[in-house]
């Protein structure tokens, strides 16, 4: 796996700009293409859920799913196919995306960091599109999540997946939190409050087109002997016919 860095201020955004290792020795291999964890200063606010290798075979392939990561899925489909195995801890990678694009850009104001793969194209005919602009002060990050198909016949797959399930697919956009920050809903339910241990707080917010809510999650932490219970963030809503976009923010209070 390749890692993309964006690092302004205070604020570090590392983003999983790879395709993992797929085949027989990809037994430990995340299908986490896309996915970011953010910190601020050596606080770590948004994580991926982590390797469950030392938590038993259940943990350690649940860690390895899309839906574990800080990232975007559809109906909590994994970004790569696992093998299924004679058994779930010999479950390795048997596909991955197979085509990553990254793109750094910096402004005036912002560092911009875009990254695409087609991970789900084979599946439903969309391609994930992720852009994130981190201002220069390192204060606050602008996202963007965007699901499109590609192609003509891409559009006809997700028409032919919408029709066999009959109903609109489901997008959720997952920010997993670290287990130090506390976190809450606020302004009427539009908004997620996170608050550091050192006591900054910031805010994520959207752009309305999903719904928001505060669900449970766990960390795996090597210092721990279980693991460790925290929260993660959920945008969730319907994915349209040719281009989704799901745009969100996180800011710090000053």
């Amino acid at each position: 796996m390749g890692f993309a860095r964006l690092s302004s201020g205070s604020t570090t955004l590392i983003v999983d700009a790879a395709p993992p290792y797929s085949g027989p020795l990809s037994l430990n291999s995340h299908a986490s293409t896309n996915a970011l964890e953010l910190s601020v200063s050596r606080n770590l606010l948004f994580v991926n859920c982590g390797s469950g290798l030392g938590f038993g075979d259940d943990f350690h392939l649940a860690g390895r799913c899309t839906a574990s990561h800080s990232t975007m899925t559809i109906e909590g489909v994994n970004s790569s196919w696992f093998s299924k195995g004679n058994h779930k801890h010999l479950s390795y990678i048997q596909e991955a995306p197979k085509i990553v694009k990254v793109h750094k850009q910096k402004a005036m104001d912002v560092l911009r960091l875009r990254i695409n793969h087609d991970g789900y194209q084979s599946s439903h005919g969309l391609t994930h599109v992720r852009t994130m602009d981190l201002a220069i002060d390192g204060n606050s990050l602008v996202g963007e999540d965007e699901l499109y198909p590609p192609k003509k016949r891409d559009l006809k797959q997700f028409d032919k997946i919408r029709t066999d399930q009959l109903a609109q697919l489901e997008y959720a956009v997952q920010f997993h939190i670290h287990p130090d920050v506390q976190s809450s809903i606020i302004d009427e339910g539009t908004a997620i409050s996170l608050t550091l241990v050192d006591g900054d707080c910031w805010v994520l917010k959207h752009d309305g087109s999903s719904v928001v809510s505060l669900e449970d999650s766990v960390y795996f932490d090597d210092n721990f002997l279980n693991p460790r219970p925290t929260s993660q963030i959920v945008l969730s809503g319907k994915i349209k016919k040719f281009t989704t976009r799901v745009r969100w923010s996180l800011a710090k209070v000053v």
